[in-house]
């Protein structure tokens, strides 16, 4: 029986060391190691001028709120009615006293002496008549003051029931406003937050990198560059050869020596 007969393929030459060398970089390269990730931190701090206003919103929002606690009492003492009470406005108290001592003096001073010196002037100074009359006069000077405070308090009240009315329409923005301390010290976790979730995601994508670039993944990468077909070995055989096959392969000997030397 007759041996195999192995072929061989080689690469064309021209060929061979652009192939030496390309196998010899990827192994360089993967020898090499993944690339190092970008060494300086891809998020930028806060500035100075951000800290600073971040820390004011934050003092803010935990210390005291006069205005807001001021109107918020205010708002609730006038729609509970606390200023419908005259007594509750001194200047409405003040006001009317001297509107009742301007009407008292010009009494005293005038409608009283005309009435009197009207009655001497008759010689019925002492008389009933005179009684009477100066009777009448003092009590319309005190319907007068009753009339004139009841309009000065009235006039108040209707004012006050206005402004209760008023509240009652600030009242909805009022009470909101009680959550504004909250909502700024919101703004500034949010934006630290922010800050912080935009760090997360620089380590995520520095793991993620890292991962992606691990030692099976590039050597997957030096196998992509190494791959192709570039020659190989090959073999035919076994069993004797009959005289076909021997006039076969003649006749290739003989077609290989005409391309080789003209024959």
């Amino acid at each position: 029986m007759a041996d195999p007969i192995t072929t061989t393929n080689a690469p064309w030459e021209p060929q061979q060391q652009p192939l030496i060398y390309g196998f010899g970089e990827a192994r360089r390269l993967y020898d090499q190691g993944a690339p190092q990730y970008f060494p300086d931190n891809t998020v930028a701090d806060f500035s100075q001028q951000t800290e600073q206003g971040l820390g004011m919103y934050e003092q803010m929002a935990q210390g005291p709120q006069p205005v807001l606690d001021a109107a918020q009492t205010q708002t609730a003492d006038t729609l509970g009615g606390q200023y419908l009470d005259p007594s509750s406005n001194p200047y409405l108290a003040a006001a009317n006293d001297a509107a009742a001592r301007q009407v008292t003096r010009q009494y005293s001073e005038a409608v009283a002496p005309a009435l009197q010196a009207q009655f001497a002037n008759s010689g019925r100074t002492g008389s009933g008549l005179y009684a009477n009359a100066m009777d009448s006069s003092r009590d319309t000077l005190q319907r007068g003051l009753g009339e004139m405070a009841g309009n000065m308090y009235y006039q108040n009240y209707g004012d006050e029931r206005g402004r209760q009315m008023q509240a009652l329409g600030m009242a909805p923005d009022i009470a909101q406003s009680q959550y504004q301390p909250a909502a700024q010290m919101l703004n500034v976790g949010q934006t630290r937050d922010m800050q912080a979730q935009r760090q997360i995601e620089d380590q995520f994508n520095r793991y993620n990198y890292n991962e992606i670039t691990s030692p099976y993944e590039h050597l997957g990468r030096y196998m992509g560059n190494i791959r192709g077909s570039y020659g190989g070995e090959g073999s035919q055989g076994g069993g004797g050869a009959d005289a076909t096959d021997w006039l076969g392969l003649g006749m290739q000997g003989w077609g290989l020596a005409e391309e080789l030397f003209g024959l």
